[in-house]
């Protein structure tokens, strides 16, 4: 599959196409900025070689990491400081301008210490800017995006795994069989790239937004929505990497939505995903990742 967008397999000539333009735009329901996976971040203890300039440190433990996004081979670098006095590693330094300074990005960010609903300390900082540069079809373009780190502990020592979310949520409305429908995409992986292993969600302009992120509607970007009355599908047929356009085929159903529910859920859990329950239509972690995809996932929902 070419890595710059999703190109997959368009049916007859009978079939219908649909386009739409997608744009940030935060869906109800959730409060924090991520509404994928959130993505686990390894941790440094060393400053990285290609930071040329960090911050005068309070701690004396404090600990680095690099964000990936976009395909690019550029990672913004962060750091985590503690305050004077601290108890917990709550300072963050990001390298928001990517010049590999970490002092002139602004102050450094304050967090928030909360309980989760396992009884267990989150870390949150607030969200910063993120500039995500893509190469599509030749062109350079360039993206800005909010993003978000939080970490769970908040005791005398650095943590260990730090997460990160993006505000990879791209909303636009589709004209289908004469009728308008809200059609959105996630950037489930928060990887900054809109591929297969991401989600969308489909209905109609006029149903309540916040419906849109129940796991009924939420699905692979592989696999189809039903429009309401179940006699025509929706699927994907391409999509921009940065999540700016998408062409949409619709064609008659063969089969019924909860048909295709039991089919694809009896092929492709594996076991691990049964236990946890995880729905089967969300993406897959590569082979590389599951392991930390399914330990992330034990750890938000225990």
């Amino acid at each position: 599959m070419r890595p710059f967008a999703l190109l997959l397999l368009l049916a007859a000539a009978s079939d219908e196409q649909a386009t739409v333009e997608l744009s940030a735009k935060a869906p109800e329901g959730r409060v924090r900025i991520g509404y994928g996976w959130p993505r686990p971040l390894a941790v440094e203890t060393t400053v990285p070689r290609f930071v040329a300039v960090i911050p005068a440190f309070r701690a004396k433990d404090p600990v680095f990491g690099r964000i990936s996004l976009g395909g690019s081979r550029d990672a913004i670098f962060w750091a985590l400081d503690r305050s004077e006095g601290g108890t917990h590693h709550d300072r963050l330094y990001v390298d928001s301008n990517r010049d590999l300074d970490l002092t002139n990005d602004g102050e450094p960010l304050v967090a928030e210490l909360r309980n989760t609903a396992s009884g267990d300390k989150a870390v949150e900082f607030p969200a910063f800017d993120l500039p995500i540069g893509y190469t599509i079809e030749g062109a350079t373009a360039r993206e800005a995006y909010r993003g978000a780190i939080f970490f769970e502990g908040g005791g005398d020592r650095p943590p260990t795994r730090v997460y990160f979310e993006r505000d990879g949520w791209r909303e636009g409305v589709a004209k289908i069989d004469g009728a308008e429908y809200r059609v959105a995409v996630v950037d489930d992986d928060n990887d900054g790239i809109y591929t297969t292993n991401d989600s969308w969600t489909l209905q109609p302009a006029d149903a309540a937004r916040e419906g849109m992120l129940a796991e009924s509607r939420t699905r692979e970007i592989g696999y189809p929505c039903w429009i309401p009355g179940g006699k025509r599908i929706v699927e994907v047929a391409t999509l921009d990497r940065a999540g700016r356009s998408a062409a949409l085929r619709v064609a008659d159903a063969k089969e019924t939505e909860r048909e295709y529910f039991v089919r694809v859920a009896a092929k492709s859990q594996t076991p691990e995903e049964r236990e946890l329950q995880i729905d089967p239509l969300r993406p897959k972690a590569r082979d590389d990742q599951q392991t930390a995809w399914i330990a992330a996932v034990k750890a938000i929902i225990r």
